[in-house]
């Protein structure tokens, strides 16, 4: 199985772990953008967005962020006030923008409207 094609297994697993989700397993995405080099990971037990901003040297968590369904393949976060944090695609097109890696998900992070690409695990 390629890399590619094993990626886009894990990817659609993932999201249909989420539409079905089971209190006593947690999902981590991470996403990576480049520059200002900012790192978000979103954790679906906590509903926190921790963005971590390399250039900065700064880390802030968000809390009440929710995961949104909005069509196959397309999922976004929002904060309490229901505003758009960060989009994701899955259509095995995300990249950080350095390096020839591609990841499951394409992403945006709204508030710096940067692009990137997101990972996610699967945590028992």
């Amino acid at each position: 199985m390629s890399q590619n094609r094993w990626k886009l297994t894990m990817a659609i697993t993932f999201a249909n772990a989420l539409a079905c989700a089971h209190p006593a397993k947690a999902d981590i995405i991470k996403c990576s953008y480049t520059e200002p080099f900012i790192t978000t990971v979103y954790s679906t037990a906590e509903n926190t967005l921790t963005i971590t901003d390399a250039a900065a040297h700064q880390t802030t968590k968000l809390t009440n962020i929710s995961f949104q369904i909005l069509k196959r393949n397309t999922f976004e976060l929002w904060n309490a006030a229901k505003i758009v944090v960060q989009r994701m695609e899955l259509n095995l097109k995300g990249s950080d923008g350095m390096s020839d890696t591609l990841y499951p998900y394409d992403a945006t992070f709204i508030p710096k409207d940067l692009r990137g690409g997101c990972t996610s695990n699967h945590l028992h």
